[in-house]
């Protein structure tokens, strides 16, 4: 049996980003989301970091939708990777007040502890 470690991987989105490597590689300021692969005894989870996130139409929708969808279908602030499934969306509230929709197209891995993600991205205008 191979020793899984503990991988973390994390998205921003206000600025875009990702990043992948060892839980202790990571400092400063956390991402909106981070996926933590499965530790001894621990199952694999994606944490959000950031104001809300729910879940949201698989068609892009607009940025009041969004904000709505955010609020409305909120989800838990963690979430067992298993449920985010391959086709489904969701709309979050950046740490700066910006709104991220994102859609899940692939979940790469031998286990499924990857995600492939298309996302857009509306800043609040300058000085709100």
């Amino acid at each position: 049996m191979e020793d899984v470690g503990c991988q973390l991987a994390s998205m921003d989105f206000d600025p875009p980003r990702g990043y992948e490597g060892s839980a202790d590689a990571v400092s400063g300021t956390p991402d909106d989301l981070t996926v933590q692969t499965a530790c001894v005894g621990m199952p694999t989870n994606i944490t959000l970091y950031a104001v809300a996130w729910g879940t949201s139409s698989a068609r892009e929708p607009g940025p009041a939708q969004c904000l709505d969808d955010a609020n409305r279908n909120a989800l838990p602030r963690k979430q067992a990777l298993s449920k985010i499934t391959v086709g489904s969306a969701y709309c979050l509230v950046t740490r700066k007040q910006s709104l991220a929709w994102f859609k899940v197209t692939a979940k790469p891995g031998s286990q499924q502890q990857g995600l492939t993600v298309v996302a857009t991205l509306w800043t609040p205008p300058e000085g709100s």
